[in-house]
């Protein structure tokens, strides 16, 4: 394939992945609390001063230092830097993600090339990750994930140009990209540097591995920006406990992301199913190439990392393990890899319209406003836990407001007790609503304590998009 084909079919595939991408954007995935949770982090960066130290003193609610030291610091740093030049909102949030998207397939683009010896695999698979459900579902979402695909598949395509020649600048490079993606997710950044450090022991078994200052290099840096960052960290001693707490819940064999298959529909299911097929076929071909050991390590180390996590997000990074070894069998089997394409393209075509078609009568900024206007000025308002989280609207177009919104962790609860003795109104699940009414048990603070106050509520009535809310006013 010439050049000027590969590049026209090349900036088509990122039209497409744009296209999917931005029709969604503050659609699907519904806005989540997770992304006020990362969102806040980084504009306090760039705007200390319109937070608050303690609940309804400023107009934005306190923000714990657990965020930085449970997820590592470099995606709030990528948030804050598109927030210092565009502002804060879902709108700039999620293109960042959908920009880290993109250079991601450029990436994996390159990385092909480089695999397969021929630009062909790299515009295939380009290709169907722009209409991928789990890839394109993670691109529309303010979370770490999809820099965390960045920087890890850039990581494995630098080490792959690795050779005895290679000066030692390159070796510090691959510690610092290592670092950076380990930074950038405490977890799925783990993924890259088992799968280089299996491979270098394992794909050439016959030779002894050569301990040199080389590879000394790359160790030294990571331990050294290890060190900076326990330093750092150590200034936020007093968190370190939770966080360890935090990140043990993560790595607990719950299997979520695989439940989240099961529990999706069919089109989702037959996703997964043909991701399985493409190792299938891969291990029937299996001759033990250095280019097989690699992918067979990278799929397992993925796959291992993301299904024994406990949240369904980390399902965006499944996709390209499969489709890499999916195009490392195109020579043996070409019939049913040309099968296996089609019911690709056809399956997550089918979902993405489907998807499409369901979200068009929905809109993220309608719904905030809805809430937005049955709040008087000057409120102090307490966000619990619902989805869609109308924070960003609200941070954005009600300055008057003071705000607090109540996570899912514990590690807050000081200050939403304190918030809740100061707040004017909370807005919750009618659910929540009804459990207050009720004498059913329960754990919720904020329920707990709307049992002995004085209050009005007036209901939200739901639709397709969001169940039924209510804004409660306390007397």
């Amino acid at each position: 394939m010439d050049m000027q084909n590969s590049k026209f079919l090349l900036g088509l595939a990122l039209l497409i992945y744009l296209f999917f991408s931005l029709i969604l954007l503050t659609k699907d995935p519904t806005v989540f609390p997770d992304e006020v949770e990362f969102a806040n982090a980084a504009y306090k960066l760039v705007h200390p001063q319109l937070f608050s130290t303690k609940p309804f003193n400023n107009h934005l609610p306190q923000v714990d230092n657990l965020d930085f030291t449970l997820h590592g610091p470099v995606y709030f740093w990528i948030l804050a830097g598109v927030y210092k030049i565009f502002g804060f909102s879902i709108t700039t949030t999620r293109l960042t993600s959908v920009a880290l998207g993109c250079l991601t397939l450029l990436v994996i683009y390159y990385l092909a090339s480089k695999l397969f010896k021929d630009k062909t695999s790299g515009l295939i698979i380009i290709a169907l990750l722009a209409i991928d459900y789990n890839f394109l579902r993670g691109s529309r979402f303010g979370r770490p994930e999809m820099a965390t695909m960045l920087i890890s598949y850039l990581t494995l395509s630098y080490y792959l140009k690795l050779s005895l020649f290679s000066k030692i600048k390159d070796y510090l490079i691959i510690g610092l990209l290592i670092t950076l993606g380990i930074f950038n997710h405490l977890y799925l950044g783990l993924i890259v540097p088992i799968t280089i450090s299996l491979y270098s022991l394992f794909h050439k078994p016959q030779r002894k591995i050569i301990f040199n200052y080389k590879i000394l290099a790359t160790i030294l840096t990571i331990a050294v920006s290890g060190f900076i960052w326990l330093l750092y960290i150590g200034l936020f001693s007093s968190q370190i406990g939770k966080s360890s707490e935090l990140i043990a819940t993560r790595l607990h064999p719950t299997f979520y992301s695989l439940n989240s298959i099961l529990r999706g529909d069919m089109y989702i299911k037959a996703l997964f199913i043909i991701y399985l097929t493409s190792i299938v076929m891969f291990l029937l071909t299996w001759i033990g190439t250095k280019t097989q050991k690699l992918l067979l390590i990278l799929f397992i180390a993925t796959y291992s990392i993301v299904f024994y996590g406990s949240i369904g997000w980390y399902l965006t990074l499944i996709p390209i393990p499969a489709l890499l070894a999916f195009l490392s069998v195109k020579q043996y089997f070409p019939k049913a890899v040309l099968l296996l394409i089609g019911a690709l393209v056809i399956v997550n075509l089918i979902e993405q319209s489907r998807l499409i078609q369901y979200y068009n009568q929905y809109s993220y900024f309608d719904y905030s406003k809805n809430i937005s206007e049955k709040i008087p000025n000057n409120s102090k308002v307490i966000l619990n836990k619902i989805m869609p989280d109308p924070y960003f609207y609200l941070a954005k177009e009600r300055p008057d407001l003071k705000l607090l919104y109540n996570n899912y962790y514990e590690y807050n609860i000081d200050q939403l007790q304190f918030g809740l003795d100061k707040a004017d109104y909370i807005v919750t699940y009618a659910t929540d609503y009804q459990l207050l009414v009720s004498e059913a048990t329960t754990s919720s603070l904020v329920i707990k304590y709307l049992r002995e106050a004085s209050y009005s509520a007036e209901i939200i009535k739901g639709n397709n998009y969001y169940t039924d809310m209510v804004i409660i006013q306390l007397n």
